[in-house]
């Protein structure tokens, strides 16, 4: 039996330069990370031994297909197991429990699916912290809402008609993300592409502020800075198959 890997490391969260998605930024220096899945090997079996096979492929020093910045001299190392013993693997010893462990707990495997995906419990959290941090600013600065209009040239009640018209809305307004939001975290796939809208517009309408000389508080870098990361939350792997069927799976296979 032959194994194929492969290793990268995270070193932050960003945009595809290609795409302009939402993505994991690698670090450039990948054979570090090669090497560390091959001396993880050595270290857990001794016995095992490692032939490199030079110039496997070009050294390259250029972009993968995020656009992140790679260096690689091309060599493969390829570790032989195939000398070593099985009772010299720790693994080996414990492999065949784990297999039966496995195939007698279909409840406990039952109860991993129906689990929600990390991702989908944190964009609720995040749409949570943002409604209420956006609440809170309005409670405690409510001069902020109308710094752009000219109500002092309005009579009092068109002040306060105005004034209810821009709260209601924006009642409205969270109040859809939040339904938007529980229905995510329900599994449904409508709500969650809806979300990923609304939050973009939220941010670009921002940006548009500060490049039109509004000065950035602290509350909007906040904001800014949840609304990113839910989108990245809800534009995950995770958080896609999860409203791709994967709630409605686990959903029947509890009800069994």
């Amino acid at each position: 039996m032959q194994w194929l890997a492969a290793g990268t490391y995270d070193r932050a969260v960003g945009l595809s330069l290609f795409t302009l998605q939402v993505t994991h930024k690698i670090d450039a220096d990948i054979d570090v990370e090669r090497d560390y899945v091959v001396d993880t090997v050595l270290h857990a079996v001794p016995e095992a031994e490692v032939a490199v096979i030079e110039d496997f492929s070009t050294g390259y020093h250029s972009r993968n297909g995020g656009g992140d910045a790679v260096r690689t001299d091309g060599d493969l190392p390829v570790p032989l197991l195939e000398d070593v013993p099985a009772a010299a693997t720790p693994a080996a010893t414990s492999q065949a429990g784990r297999a039966t462990s496995h195939a007698t707990s279909a409840e406990d495997v039952l109860q991993d699916v129906a689990r929600r995906p990390f991702s989908i419990v944190a964009a609720w959290a995040l749409t949570l912290v943002s409604a209420l941090t956006f609440a809170l600013g309005l409670l405690l600065r409510p001069d902020e809402l109308t710094s752009d209009l000219e109500l002092e040239t309005a009579s009092p009640l068109e002040n306060v008609v105005t004034w209810s018209i821009m709260v209601g809305f924006i009642v409205l307004l969270l109040g859809a993300i939040l339904f938007l939001g529980w229905r995510t975290f329900q599994g449904s796939q409508r709500s969650r592409l809806t979300m990923i809208v609304l939050v973009t517009l939220s941010q670009a309408i921002q940006i548009a502020g500060f490049f039109q000389g509004a000065r950035p508080t602290a509350g909007a870098l906040l904001s800014a800075s949840i609304d990113l990361l839910t989108v990245y939350a809800l534009t995950s792997l995770s958080a896609r198959a999860w409203t791709r069927g994967g709630a409605t799976s686990a959903r029947e296979e509890s009800a069994r």
